[in-house]
């Protein structure tokens, strides 16, 4: 509402009252809300321990760290149940991004026979390691079967294809709310 009220965000659509599309009405506010949103992710979350924990492929400590982050900095009102992939898929790419000079981060693109949310590809020689990162909102209330559901996907759509030359690791994602499960295989 803030960010209406104040120009930020402008109706991108005639308004309708159950759904509201907004929009960013130029290239300058745009570039200012991005630079807002790094500022907070740098400051507020420290997201280049966590980018080392990739880089040094510490598995354990980027879930333990992960999972800190979202119960020390999230409400639960901040992710709403039918778009929560979709807010997931953005906290996290603002949290690495933030802090990566290490990663290419490619998001939303097609890679094989579907669209990955996440890739981090290395950007020089010196790391090894890959990640495909896909996000799930929680199915049937069973975070287990719906983690299998993500994994399946990444191999039937082959998204590896994207960083086949490197040593991948694909990482799920599943929430619910403020309860995640963070799986990882190779």
């Amino acid at each position: 509402t803030l960010f209406l009220f104040s120009g930020y965000l402008t109706l991108a659509k005639p308004f309708k009252k159950e759904n509201i599309t907004l929009k960013i009405p130029n290239l300058e506010i745009e570039k200012n809300l991005k630079n807002i949103s790094v500022t907070w992710f740098k400051n507020t979350i420290k997201a280049s321990k966590t980018i080392k924990y990739l880089v040094d492929h510490q598995l354990e400590n980027f879930k333990a760290d992960f999972l800190n982050v979202v119960l020390n900095s999230l409400s639960y009102y901040d992710v709403p149940s039918d778009y929560g992939e979709n807010f997931y898929h953005a906290f996290v790419m603002g949290f690495l991004y933030s802090g990566s000079h290490n990663f290419i981060i490619k998001s939303n693109r097609e890679s094989g026979y579907g669209r990955y949310y996440l890739i981090l590809k290395p950007k020089n020689k010196d790391i090894k390691y890959a990640y495909i990162i896909e996000f799930k909102a929680i199915e049937n209330g069973n975070f287990e079967e719906t983690v299998e559901k993500a994994f399946k996907q990444i191999e039937e759509k082959n998204y590896i294809l994207e960083v086949k030359d490197y040593d991948v690791t694909k990482i799920v994602i599943v929430f619910k709310g403020k309860e995640c499960l963070i799986e990882t295989r190779k």
